[in-house]
């Protein structure tokens, strides 16, 4: 299941948007949406109302609103699902030209029309009673998966082999997920114990199974690391899962920033997934979902920023990713994108059209043409070099003298090779042109 566009009336920086979402041009990789713009442009004012669409309540929301009649709306094969802050007494919301009724039940009083195969009536349903029914889960169902730029992990220590009772929908489409943060790591450990205990059972096709949700997991973090070794073992207390990363063994509980980072969502995604009962257990690789991803690139080093889109494409061929970035290396590593840039004119954000990925491009010019940073110098470095142009026209047309500009070129050269070469060619350029001026009768 894929969403069309959004549409925003009235919250945040919009006053009104519309933001198409085209499909990708390559059915073997995820169809990515990258949302970029300065601080304040709107791009987590998206992603947080495409998660309000998708939950029950976001909190804090309702505060990004500018009038009572704000409203979103997603529309998905020409069914459309909005959200109003109006929650008319009607039961219906008239927007665009059509109505919608509020075809929920009292628990979303502010949800209106729908979108095929909703699952947010599942969401907080006990999942034993779920299983109990043999549900079973299909393409054609709209599954979100939301992760913050705050997102974590619980690290504390594990209470041994505990099966997970919680409903892998609860709190997915939500950015924050307080009562599941420390789900992840005891997955692991469940698994890593059930498929030992399965291969010494002889219970081979079980071991297969948990040992490919494994698999998942360590693909994603060799794509992202770089590391060919990657293992998850258990201590003998079976309280802590230990990360194996080529040569390093690190308990859970001290990983790096960055593997918690991407571990929180990465591994959080797999797992849910992987719980979901599918139909006829489609593979992994053949699963449709939604996934909202705030700042991809936090805490993450620039050789793993460029990493992490690509292991996407891959690990999730069938995924719509939408995700928002202020990073020219996660930009400019993707293969099958459209980039949608947002800016703020008149205290109004708006979105241009969505271009494709400029996976060609250098990160210099991504910088300078998509992010709109024109200099690749600090800002004193910058401040200097502004003023050594403009002392050359100066002493060009008489108005300084030549000490003045001989002595910035000469503390300017010293901040770095780059800029060094730089000012050699404008100290070259000033003097023959000082000569030819001294030669003209």
């Amino acid at each position: 299941m894929r969403l069309d566009k959004l549409t925003l009336d009235d919250i945040g920086p919009f006053r009104h948007l519309d933001l198409a979402f085209p499909r990708g041009q390559d059915d073997t990789r995820a169809d990515v949406h990258l949302l970029v713009g300065p601080n304040g442009s709107g791009k987590s004012t998206i992603l947080e109302a495409l998660s309000q669409l998708f939950t029950a309540g976001h909190p804090g929301f309702a505060g990004r609103c500018r009038s009572p009649y704000a409203t979103a709306a997603v529309e998905a094969r020409g069914e459309t699902l909005a959200w109003s802050l109006a929650r008319p007494k009607s039961r219906h919301l008239d927007w665009n030209g059509i109505r919608l009724a509020n075809a929920m039940n009292d628990g979303f009083p502010s949800h209106f029309g729908r979108v095929p195969g909703m699952v947010l009536h599942l969401t907080n349903r006990p999942w034993d009673e779920l299983l109990a029914k043999k549900a079973r889960f299909q393409n054609q169902h709209t599954l979100v998966f939301a992760y913050g730029s705050g997102r974590r992990l619980n690290t504390s220590h594990l209470a041994g082999v505990v099966n997970l009772t919680a409903n892998p929908l609860a709190e997915a489409a939500s950015f924050e997920k307080p009562e599941s943060a420390g789900a992840f790591f005891q997955w692991i450990l469940n698994v890593v114990a059930g498929r030992a205990i399965a291969a010494q059972q002889g219970r081979d096709d079980k071991a297969r199974q948990l040992g490919g949700s494994l698999a998942r997991v360590k693909e994603a973090l060799r794509a992202v690391t770089g590391e060919q070794t990657v293992e998850f073992e258990l201590n003998d207390e079976l309280t802590g899962v230990i990360v194996v990363l080529g040569a390093q063994r690190v308990p859970h509980a001290q990983l790096p920033a960055g593997l918690v980072g991407l571990l929180s969502w990465v591994g959080d995604l797999i797992m849910r997934v992987d719980r979901l009962p599918w139909e006829g257990d489609a593979p992994f690789d053949e699963r449709e979902f939604i996934l909202l991803l705030d700042e991809v690139e936090v805490h993450l080093h620039p050789a793993w920023q460029r990493r992490v889109l690509p292991m996407i494409e891959r690990l999730f061929p069938r995924a719509q990713v939408i995700a928002a970035t202020h990073s020219p290396f996660i930009i400019q590593s993707a293969s099958d994108a459209w980039v949608h840039r947002l800016a703020v004119e008149d205290g109004w954000s708006d979105a241009s059209p969505p271009i494709r990925g400029p996976i060609g491009e250098s990160y210099s010019a991504i910088t300078q043409d998509i992010l709109g940073v024109d200099s690749e110098f600090s800002l004193a470095v910058e401040a200097d070099w502004t003023t050594l142009r403009a002392l050359k026209e100066r002493v060009l047309a008489g108005q300084a003298p030549k000490a003045d500009f001989d002595a910035l070129a000469k503390q300017l050269a010293t901040r770095g090779e780059e800029i060094h070469r730089l000012v050699a060619v404008e100290v070259r350029q000033t003097e023959r042109q000082l000569a030819l001026q001294r030669h003209v009768p």
